[in-house]
Parts: structure tokens; sequence; C-alpha cells
């Protein structure tokens, strides 16, 4: 008697995929042969099929095998023999059983009802008539249900632990799915599926499972800067995704903001007026509005442009002084509010007034230097009365795919290959020197620019041509050469040994024409270890061109390394209940420098090249850096920008640190 209920329950689940298969074979007679009714289409989804077919496999040939006698010590029910033989418990284990036949029984139902509609995956190419009616009209997903029920019998009939874990992970995946789901019919359905969705409970019926309340909307006659919005719906639907790089850019903004700078120098007085116009019609055009971000900080919206900062401030006597105090600050002040503009505006004449600047600030988590410097270029060309390009037209901020964001695909090799290069690189880490910070600096950055003398950057072009090295890898090593010289030497204190230095490259190459253009982040990291920081600069340069150029040569090898050590930074450390803060982060990645490199677009520009004659930039450094070198290379010349955490360098320290700099390029220049 005590294994009648087992035997029912694996002849249930077995029936139960039995008529799944009858469905799959059912539907690709009846709707003309359709290829993806058991093969899903979408990568996540065959990723989760790899994990689901040996779960399938187990929780219907295990109640079986342990009738049969064949049972393995997981198998044997967790619970003490005495109350496993009670009365009550097998009360309870028919009971279990007896509802499970009813899963089946109403699985066939809503299967039957489905027709030719039901799939086993989402196929993004098959348009399906939107089912609301039936069992549908009060859960959106009556078979998940029922199959996360059944699987619960399962567990109650036989509670052991091989069944708990298949339980475990089936019901996780049925939730992700569902989600997946309501992702793409959110996206081909819009406005209808988001009200049904209002109805309906996920799982349970009268439930609702905080789907949304608000459907973003932009329109261009929506909102006007004398007249926006007043207030929001509560919820959201957040249908675009943050990659990993943008979750740890969001976690580490509780930290300290994460803002970047872009600068120009634009000849002629500022006109306050013309710059909001600008910027608010190029915002609207590119439905950048208010972002919105859910609670776990993978996920966002844009909602309708309601307010755009746009100030104008007093000169200063020194210009550089006076660009290096207002480029701090926005650096420094973060976008307050749950929803906000992630852009700001300042303007500020020169103290002859022969010409401005112009200083746009941005949350970093939204958009990389790309993008940005697309938006400037279309604010300006508006701004200064130039006709609109073509590329101005473009910049959008929706991604082509909902359930995307913007990452180049990297294969499970490459992740492999990733995870031992990045376990031998943090072994040699370990050694690498951490700088020092004074207890009493706090996190205040501040800024340094700099321009290159002129003819530096044509003379370091040739010379790095000759050695086969890049213009980036020489900004490395004059960088690292730099820091070396303001640390202690390795041989006459044990304190430094290795200097690490990252730098941050575009991974754009690597998408998909439709996504490239796309206004998101989407970037890469390298690390190199430097093991002889203390050599002259031409073999330096020569170590870290050896170093980086094994991943810019295999771009999606440096994705999946990219995505591996976001990945830890974002979940890993609170899996592992490790404190969210800089000391923690510098312990495994004592990272001394980076160097953020840009070549501003030349075609991009060559209409406001007359009217603009000096770019900017001024990058976050983040929890693990101290020090970043945002050089940015714009018509012939070499700027750099130096964000620095003072508690780390003093401004002294950090002026000296580029005079350095430029003194390293100087002598690369005329090797």
């Amino acid at each position: 008697m005590q294994n009648v209920p087992t035997l029912l329950i694996g002849l249930i689940v077995s029936f139960y995929w039995s008529y799944v298969g009858y469905m799959v074979w059912r539907v690709r007679r009846d709707a003309g042969n359709v290829g993806k009714v058991l093969v899903p289409a979408q990568r996540r989804e065959k990723l989760m099929w790899i994990l689901w077919v040996p779960v399938i496999a187990g929780w219907g040939s295990t109640p079986l095998r342990v009738v049969a006698g064949f049972g393995h010590r997981v198998d044997e029910p967790i619970l003490p023999p005495e109350l496993t033989l009670s009365t009550p418990m097998l009360v309870i284990r028919f009971a279990a059983a007896t509802v499970a036949f009813g899963c089946l029984a109403l699985s066939i139902v809503t299967w039957r009802h489905m027709g030719e509609q039901w799939r086993m995956g989402v196929d993004p190419t098959q348009k399906l008539r939107l089912l609301v009616d039936g069992p549908f009209g009060k859960v959106r997903h009556p078979i998940y249900s029922l199959s996360i029920l059944l699987m619960l019998c399962t567990v109650a009939v036989l509670p052991s632990p091989h069944i708990i874990l298949l339980a475990t992970i089936h019901i996780t995946l049925m939730h992700i799915k569902a989600r997946n789901e309501e992702r793409f019919l959110l996206a081909t359905q819009g406005f209808s599926y988001a009200e049904y969705c209002r109805k309906t409970g996920r799982f349970i019926p009268y439930v609702r499972s905080g789907m949304p309340a608000h459907v973003p909307h932009m329109d261009g006659s929506e909102t006007t800067p004398d007249s926006p919005i007043r207030g929001w719906k509560a919820g959201g639907q957040y249908p675009y995704r943050f990659n990993l790089f943008q979750q740890s850019m969001l976690k580490w903004d509780k930290l300290h903001p994460y803002n970047a700078v872009h600068v120009v120098r634009v000849l002629g007085p500022a006109r306050t007026d013309a710059l909001r116009s600008a910027a608010w019609e190029v915002a609207k055009k590119a439905e950048l509005g208010e972002l919105a971000v859910n609670p776990l900080g993978t996920a966002y919206e844009y909602r309708p442009l309601q307010v755009l900062r746009v100030q104008e401030v007093t000169p200063g006597s020194c210009d550089d002084t006076r660009l290096n105090e207002i480029i701090s600050e926005e650096i420094n002040t973060p976008f307050y509010g749950a929803v906000h503009h992630p852009i700001r505006w300042t303007a500020f004449n020169e103290a002859d007034g022969r010409a401005h600047y112009i200083v746009l600030c941005y949350h970093h988590a939204i958009s990389d230097a790309y993008g940005i410097e697309r938006l400037f270029a279309a604010v300006l060309r508006r701004y200064l009365g130039l006709p609109e390009r073509a590329e101005d037209a473009g910049l959008t901020t929706r991604l082509t795919r909902l359930d995307r964001s913007l990452r180049p695909a990297a294969t499970i090799i490459e992740y492999v290959i990733g995870q031992i290069r990045l376990g031998t690189r943090h072994r040699e880490m370990r050694r690498a020197h951490k700088m020092p910070d004074e207890r009493l600096g706090g996190d205040y950055t501040s800024v340094a620019v700099r321009t290159a003398p002129d003819g530096l950057l044509e003379r370091l072009s040739a010379s790095c041509k000759r050695q086969d090295v890049g213009v980036n890898d020489a900004l490395i090593a004059a960088f690292a050469s730099a820091i070396a010289g303001q640390t202690p030497d390795r041989h006459e204190s044990r304190r430094r040994k290795y200097l690490t230095m990252a730098t941050v490259v575009s991974a754009r190459r690597n998408l998909a024409p439709e996504q490239a253009n796309d206004f998101g982040v989407c970037l890469s990291s390298i690390l190199t270890v430097l093991r002889q920081p203390d050599i002259s600069i031409h073999e330096l340069v020569r170590d870290v061109a050896r170093q980086t150029r094994a991943l810019k040569t295999n771009p999606t090898r440096a994705v999946a390394e990219t995505n591996l050590r976001y990945f830890s930074t974002r979940w890993l450390w609170w899996m592992a209940t490790l404190r969210y803060d800089r000391r923690s982060f510098r312990r495994v990645f004592p990272v001394c420098g980076a160097v953020s490199t840009v070549f501003v677009d030349e075609n991009r520009f060559i209409d406001l090249a007359p009217r603009v004659t000096r770019y900017v930039r001024a990058c976050p450094a983040g929890p693990v850096m101290p020090l970043l070198l945002g050089p940015t290379i714009y018509n012939g010349r070499l700027e750099l920008g130096l964000t620095y955490r003072i508690a780390c360098r003093t401004h002294k320290q950090a002026e000296a640190l580029l005079d350095a700099i430029v003194q390293r390029l100087e002598e690369l220049a005329d090797s």
C-alpha cells in the first residue's frame, strides 16, 4: 500500500510528458509542419532546456525506479521512518496523487484549448493570437501553474533529496520561462497584453505578480519644457535589460556617484536658452526621457521627458582651473530621484568672452562615450543652427530586442577559457601594489585636465606604428610608468611589486548592425599585470601591447572575461555576503589605474570643427581604481582628463602625474 501513491505519481508524470510528445506531433501536423514547436528559437531557452531535459527524465523515472526497487540513497524520503509509514502520511500522499491526477486532466483541457497555437518555446518569427479566455481568463500561465503544482505533489508523495532538487530546478526554470514569455508578448502585443497582465495573476488566480501599471509611451506632443507631466502611475514595465557592466555601475553608484563628463569648447558667447531648446528637442526625438530602473537594478525604461537641467555659471580667472572645478562638481553630484533625466548641461564663458564651454554630465549606466558623442553632435548642430545629418535622425534609445542588452555574444568555450585566464591573472594580482588611501580622505574625486603639446599626437602615432603597438598601449604604459615614479620602488620597499592596470574599450564592432548604433553601454575591460613597471617606457609599452593584443585580436573572449568579472562584482559579492565597499573590492581587484581612450569621429564633427575647437572627457573612477585617465583625441589634438580620488593623490601629485605622463609620451614619440 505504501508504494501505491508513488506508482500513481510516476504513471501520471510519465503520461503527462508523453502527452506533451503527442502535442508536438499534432501541432506539427495541424499547423503546417511548424519547425519551432519542440526546439526553442531563443538562445536563453536553449540553455534552459539543457537543464530541463535531465530534470524531466529524472522526474518521470525516479518514482517508477523506487517502486521497482532500484532506488538509491538519494531517493529515500528525508522524513523519519515512523512518520513516513504512518497512516496520516499515507492519506496525504494519496491526496497528493489525486491532486496530481487533476493537474493532468486540467493540463489536457488547456492544451486542447490552445489547439495549434501551443508551443514549447518562444519563436519571434511567428505571430500568434493572444489567448485571454478559457483557462487563461484568470491566470496568464495555466500550464506552468499546473506543472508547478504537479511537481509539488510529487514532492509530497516522495519527499526525497533527489526529487526536492529536481523540484527546485524545475520551479525556478518555470519562473524564468514565464517572465521571458511575458517580455516577448509585451513587445509584440503591446498595450493589450499589459492590460491583460493587470487583470490576471502569473500563476495564481486573482493574485497579481507585480506586472506593469505604466506603459512607456513617448509622444512628441505629450510634454514641453513649460508643461511637464506631474507625477507617475505606480510600477513600471522595465522592458529593457541592463548588461552586467551596467548593473555593476548601478551598484557602484550607491557608493559614489558614477557619472561621466564630456566637454566642448565653442567659439562665441554662450546662449543658454538656445542650448536648452536644442537639448530638449534632441532628447525628445531620441526618446531619451526620464530614466526609471527596477528595484533589482537589472532593467529600465524611459518615461516621457519632464525636466531638463541646463544652467549657466560664472566664468573664472583661469579657464582650465574653472573647467576643473565644474567637472569635479558634476562628477561628484548624484542624479537625484527614483525617476530622473540622466543628463545635465552646464555652460560658462571664458574670461575674455571669445569662447564658451558646454559641459555634459551623464549617468554612466545609460550610455558609453560613443552614444554620448552622437548625442552631443546632434545637440551642437541644432544649437549652432547647422543642418541636421542622417545619423542625428537615427539616434535612438530603443533596443531592437527588448529581451536583450547591448552585449556581443560569446560562446561557452570562450567563457571557460576566460575563467581560466582570469584565475591565472588574479593569482598574479595578489602580489600587485594596492594604492594607499588616507583614512580621512573619503570618496571625493577630483579632475585635472591637460592639453598635450601640439604635434605630440602625430609623432606618437608614427612611433607606435613603427613599433607595432597601439596608441592606447602607449597611454597605458605612460600612465603606469608615471604611477611607478610616484610609488615606492620595489627594490626599496616591499609595499610595491607588480602594478595592475586596466583599459576600457568599445565592443560595438561585434554587435549586429541594427544594434551597433544604440545609445546604451557596450564596453569590454582588459587587465594588464606589469611585473617590472620601473623598466624603460619603450620596454614597458611592448609588455603592455603583448598582454592587450591577446584580447584585442579576440574581442568575444574579452567580452566573456568582462562579463565574468562584472558578474562577480554584481552577484557573487552578494552571495558570499561580502561587504559592499571600496576596501573589499580592492582586495580582490588591486588595480592602480585605468585608461579609457576615445577617438572622436572626425566625420561626425566635420561640420562642427570650425566652431568646436576642443573636446575633453572625465570618466568615473569607480570603487576599484583610485586613478582613471580619459585621453580624448579630437581634430589632431590629445586631451588628458585625469580623475583621481583625493584620498589617494593630492591636487599637487595629480598635476605632477599628468606632467610625468606627457613627459613619457614625449619619450615614446621621439624614439
